[in-house]
């Protein structure tokens, strides 16, 4: 029986409804699909939250109706360039890539950001192109053009959005990713200040230039060290000092001196 009515998750999960025939969803299994194929169809209510405990395993749609729209796939476009697996056939998700169409598994991505190759200067790119690449987005569909990938993209972005950022305390700058981070930034008010944060670029540089300033100090420090040595030589040298009279207690000396630019 064909049927355009959205199917009743109550009656397909339960084989019961209250409202029986008078229900304003379907209770009939489409034409040419199994009981399980049926499930897929009916949106799980709180994997939109965020909080669905069965993950993976649950047996309703984990995807918004725009993102199934997104659904086409090409024949022969679904082998993963890295380990040359068909994705779909390993059971594997698809891992996209802000920056182009090649298809790879999530997992094999996410390994080849984590380990690389030797020649990659930076690991957040494609393994193919070596464009650079703002995100992986694990998805169980293989999108056939970047608008469709950017539907799922926003769909991804969004279901985490509502999810705390472990990494952030609640100060602006203590998650690396700043402003990017896909995750919440809950304050100590509890609200979302995630778009008050820096992004990911200015933190980076921020931190760089840190560092930078820290070594200028540093070897300022150490430049002050040799030429006070250098002049300590020197009025020993002038003044004929009798406690340093050979090149053993020289060394010593010398040794006590430049030790203190270690800490």
């Amino acid at each position: 029986m064909t049927t355009t009515r959205p199917l009743c998750r109550f009656f397909f999960l339960q084989h019961e409804c209250r409202y029986g025939e008078t229900c304003s969803y379907s209770h009939s299994v489409p034409d040419g699909m199994t009981h399980e194929e049926a499930l897929k169809l009916i949106p799980c209510p709180f994997y939109s939250s965020g909080n669905c405990r069965f993950g993976d395993y649950c047996n309703l749609q984990h995807e918004s109706h725009s993102l199934a729209t997104a659904k086409s796939v090409k024949t022969g476009d679904a082998v993963c360039g890295i380990c040359l697996d068909d994705v779909l056939q390993a059971g594997s998700k698809f891992g996209l890539l802000s920056c182009c169409q090649h298809t790879f598994c999530f997992k094999c991505l996410m390994e080849w950001r984590t380990e690389g190759s030797e020649e990659a200067e930076d690991r957040r790119t494609c393994p193919i192109c070596r464009k650079n690449s703002d995100y992986v987005v694990p998805s169980s569909i293989n999108p056939v053009d970047n608008d469709a990938k950017e539907v799922i993209a926003n769909e991804y972005r969004t279901r985490l959005g509502r999810i705390p950022c472990k990494i952030f305390d609640g100060s602006l700058e203590s998650c690396p990713y700043g402003s990017g981070c896909f995750y919440a930034h809950i304050d100590e008010e509890g609200e979302n200040c995630k778009s008050d944060d820096l992004t990911m670029k200015e933190l980076w540089e921020k931190r760089r230039n840190q560092r930078s300033r820290s070594q200028r100090r540093r070897n300022g420090f150490e430049r002050d060290i040799v030429e006070n040595f250098a002049n300590m030589l020197m009025m020993m040298h002038y003044n004929d000092f009798d406690e340093v009279d050979d090149d053993d207690d020289l060394a010593s000396l010398a040794s006590a001196l430049l030790s203190t630019m270690h800490h």
